[in-house]
């Protein structure tokens, strides 16, 4: 008896399942990730600029010279763009080293 009840059940719980492959469930899930993504690559440019923003003006408050702040400028900007472009270029050398292989 418990073995039909439990076919039963199966058998109701299957009826109204999605099929195996939903091309909209797929769709909707990448679009969830690539908002994430933006989400966090959003967050991250932010941070970014403001650490620069403070940055530039604590050496504008301790008076250095332009040069100075320059160059923090320019560390900042390309510790920014690392931070930004290094993912990608981490995912292209993986995909370059998979279609190697």
């Amino acid at each position: 008896m418990t073995a039909d009840l439990d076919q039963r059940i199966a058998q109701l719980l299957n009826a109204n399942a999605p099929p195996e492959r939903d091309p909209l469930f797929r769709i909707q899930l990448l679009a969830r990730r690539e908002r994430q993504r933006f989400r966090r690559r959003a967050l991250l440019i932010l941070c970014a600029m403001l650490t620069l923003v403070v940055v530039m003006s604590s050496a504008y408050r301790s008076s250095a010279s332009l040069a100075e702040t320059a160059s923090i400028v320019l560390l900042g900007l390309s510790l920014a763009g690392l931070a930004i472009y290094f993912p990608v270029v981490a995912q292209v050398l993986r995909r370059s080293r998979l279609e190697d292989v």
